[in-house]
């Protein structure tokens, strides 16, 4: 993409133009996860939840989830909201007025860009989910609290 702007700013034809920059080929929320999974050493969703229920679980953990972090992003359901958009970008003008070709496609950036940041310690594989966790430890209180109240 550096190629791309560096392109756009001496290119006389990009004037007053709106370019994206982006890969050929767009991944779907549900390639993204399944990438992101296999990168971080977690297995891949198996049941599809509606988005009814994942925005009222996110709503109910994600003050729980978010504890003690100073971005939020995850879980939030203004997040989820955004996941059920189809949203894909075309940079087929970028390809015509500045002979753009993306130098990786979006599953290599992703790859390079976990890579990175495991490597710098900003995230980390586990081979569990919080999530996971969370629901098991909320069952077994629901449990408890049921089988201690008979």
């Amino acid at each position: 993409m550096v190629q791309g702007i560096a392109k756009s700013i001496v290119s006389e034809k990009c004037l007053h133009e709106v370019i994206i920059l982006c890969p050929d080929a767009p991944l779907t929320y549900k390639e993204w996860i399944i990438h992101l999974c296999s990168l971080l050493g977690r297995s891949k969703p198996f049941i599809h939840l509606p988005f009814v229920v994942v925005k009222l679980a996110t709503a109910m953990m994600g003050p729980i989830m978010n504890l003690g972090k100073k971005r939020l992003f995850m879980f939030k359901v203004d997040t989820v909201d955004r996941m059920s958009e189809h949203r894909s970008y075309t940079n087929a003008k970028a390809k015509k007025l500045l002979d753009y070709h993306p130098k990786y496609s979006l599953r290599e950036a992703i790859t390079q860009t976990v890579e990175y940041n495991v490597q710098k310690g900003y995230i980390h594989r586990y081979n569990y989910s919080p999530v996971m966790t969370c629901l098991v430890v909320l069952l077994a209180i629901l449990l408890l609290l049921y089988f201690w109240g008979k």
